[in-house]
């Protein structure tokens, strides 16, 4: 087993699952693999894992993640980011809500516009775009 110079351990590969909610995504499998004759260090796969974490913090703020660190398999480290359920604390921005309301009014015309029947639309010329 490679060891830096302080005699830490190195592992060649990192390899981290993120469960999401049942039914909502798949799994995403992130690997990492270390350049050749190089290995990751225990501040290297901190890092790795901050970084995914901050991801998952951006791209998924109504979630709340835990990590759990899987026993290595050889060279790999393995990790696993499991959604352990809604934030209590997140507010939904003013400006989501905004395009909620325009989507919401998006759809009442469409739905309108749906029901019409031939024989309601006004005569006239048809142009195109």
């Amino acid at each position: 087993m490679p060891h830096d110079a302080a005699g830490n351990r190195l592992f060649k590969r990192v390899d981290i699952k993120i469960f999401f909610p049942k039914d909502t995504m798949p799994v995403q499998k992130i690997s990492q693999r270390a350049p050749a004759g190089k290995g990751f260090s225990a501040d290297n796969i901190d890092e790795i894992l901050m970084q995914v974490a901050d991801q998952l913090d951006t791209r998924f703020p109504w979630w709340d993640f835990s990590y759990v660190e899987l026993a290595p398999v050889g060279r790999t480290a393995a990790f696993r980011f499991n959604c352990v359920g809604y934030r209590k604390d997140y507010k939904v921005p003013p400006e989501v809500t905004e395009l909620g309301k325009r989507a919401a009014e998006t759809a009442d015309i469409v739905e309108g516009l749906n029901g019409l029947r031939f024989s309601e639309l006004p005569e006239g010329k048809i142009t195109s775009a």
